[in-house]
C-alpha cells in the first residue's frame, strides 16, 4: 500500500519510558510523519541501582522491531521496550492497522438478471483519510473478499484494479428477490466498508422487495427545549417481507447515531440553542433504505430569572441565605466586605436545578458583609 511506520522508545528528564509509534500514509507530503503516539502509560521511573549508566547512557532498546504482517501484507506491528514497574522493563506489543477499505459507492453494471452467472462488476470506491482497497496477492492466507448483501448473490472471485477499484465476478439464483443490494468489502486485515445505499439492483427475479417504513414518534414537530438539551429521539419501523438491520438518525446532514435493535432511539446529548431537523433512515436486510419524515425541534437559551435572597441569618462567625435556581441555569455567589472600594470575591458556583439552594458562609470576619448572586 505504501504506508509506513516505526515503533520506539520516549524518554527525559520529566517523562517515564514509555513505547511509541509514528506513521505515515501512502498520500501524505514526502519528508513527513504523523504525530507520535504513546501507547503505553507508565507511571514509574527507571533508574537501576545495578545500571548506573555512564557517557552512553543505560543500556536500553534491546528488544525494539516493527514488522509487516506475513497473513495479510498489510498489518503492521511493532514491539517496543517501556518501564512497567519501579525499575523494572516490560514489552509491549501493538499491531497498526491501515486505514479502512474505500468505501464503495458506484457499481457497473448496477443491475444484473436474476439466473445469471459469472458476471463481471466493477466496483468503484470512495477514499478518505488513505481509505483504499487492497489484496496482497497469491501466496497469503489473507486476501480481500467481497459480499452482495440480502441473499441470493454468490461472489465466485474478487479481483483488485487500484486502491479505488475491484472486480467481482458473481452469479445470482434464478429465484433472487428483486432490489437494490448494497456491497460489503472487506481488506486483509479484516476492516470492512458498506456502501450507504444500494448499488447492485436484481432485476426479473422471483419477488420483489418492499423497502421498510420509518416514522420519528419522539419529538413531535415544533417540539421545544432548553439548552444545553438531551433529546431522546425514537422511531417506528418495519419491514413487511423482511427484517430492518438498522435505524440511523440524523440531525440535518450530521449522523447522531445508529439503532439496531427495537425500539429504535437515542439520546443526543448537549444540544447547543438553534433549530434543528430530526430525519432517520430505516435500511432493511436486502439494503433498501427509506427516509422519514422530518421533525422539525428548537433549542432556546434559559433566560435566568431575578434572585432573591431569602432565610438570611448571621451571627459573629458565619452567614446563611438561601435563592430559588432555574434549571440550566448557572449561579456564582460573592461577597465583599467594602463598598467603596468593591472587591467581590467568589464563595460559591452552582448549576441550577429548580430546587431552593441554601449558602453558608463560614469565614465572617468583619462588622457588615455584602452578598451577590450571579445568575447566566
Amino acid at each position: 500500500q505504501g504506508h509506513a511506520a516505526m515503533g520506539f522508545s520516549v524518554a527525559g528528564a520529566n517523562e517515564h519510558i514509555n513505547a511509541g509509534t509514528a506513521w505515515r500514509l501512502a498520500g501524505d507530503p514526502p519528508g513527513t510523519l504523523q504525530t507520535p503516539v504513546l501507547y503505553t502509560s507508565s507511571t514509574a521511573a527507571y533508574n537501576p541501582p545495578g545500571d548506573p549508566g555512564g557517557a552512553g547512557g543505560r543500556r536500553w532498546g534491546d528488544f525494539s522491531y516493527t514488522s509487516l504482517d506475513p497473513n495479510d501484507d498489510m498489518t503492521l506491528w511493532t514491539i517496543q521496550e517501556f518501564c512497567d514497574s519501579l525499575n523494572s522493563y516490560g514489552v509491549r506489543v501493538a499491531r497498526l492497522l491501515a486505514p479502512p477499505p474505500a468505501i464503495p459507492f458506484g457499481c457497473d453494471p448496477s443491475s444484473v438478471p436474476a439466473g445469471s452467472s459469472n458476471v463481471d462488476l466493477v466496483v468503484s470506491g470512495l477514499s478518505v483519510g488513505g481509505a483504499g482497497f487492497f489484496d496482497p496477492g497469491p501466496g497469503f492466507p489473507d486476501r480481500i473478499a467481497a459480499l452482495v448483501n440480502g441473499g441470493g448473490v454468490t461472489v465466485n472471485h474478487v479481483t483488485y484494479n487500484d486502491p479505488v477499484h475491484l472486480t467481482l465476478n458473481v452469479t445470482v439464483i434464478p429465484g433472487a428477490t428483486n432490489g437494490s443490494r448494497t456491497i460489503t468489502v472487506t481488506n486483509p486485515d479484516g476492516q470492512s466498508a458498506t456502501s450507504s445505499s444500494g448499488l447492485l439492483g436484481i432485476v426479473g427475479g422471483g419477488t420483489t422487495n418492499t423497502p421498510p417504513t420509518i416514522a420519528i414518534t419522539s419529538p413531535t414537530n415544533n417540539t421545544a427545549f432548553t439548552a444545553p438539551a438531551n433529546i431522546s429521539v425514537t422511531a417506528n419501523a418495519s419491514d413487511n417481507d423482511g427484517i430492518v438491520n438498522k435505524v440511523e438518525f440524523f440531525g440535518g446532514a450530521i449522523s447522531l447515531g445508529e439503532s439496531t435493535n427495537a425500539p429504535y432511539s437515542l439520546v443526543w446529548s448537549n444540544v447547543a440553542a438553534g433549530s434543528y431537523t430530526l430525519t432517520a433512515t430505516a435500511t432493511d436486510n436486502i439494503g433498501a433504505v427509506t427516509i422519514s419524515d422530518p421533525v422539525t425541534i428548537s433549542v432556546v437559551q434559559t433566560v435566568p430569572g431575578a434572585v432573591s435572597l431569602v432565610n438570611v441569618t448571621a451571627d459573629v462567625s458565619q452567614a446563611h441565605f438561601s435563592f430559588q435556581t432555574q434549571s440550566g441555569v448557572g449561579y456564582t455567589v460573592q461577597f465583599t466586605d467594602s463598598l467603596d472600594p468593591v472587591a467581590w470575591q467568589t464563595l460559591s458556583v452552582l448549576n441550577g436545578n429548580g430546587s431552593i439552594t441554601n449558602i453558608t458562609d463560614t469565614s465572617l470576619a468583619g462588622a457588615e458583609r455584602f452578598y451577590r448572586v450571579i445568575a447566566k
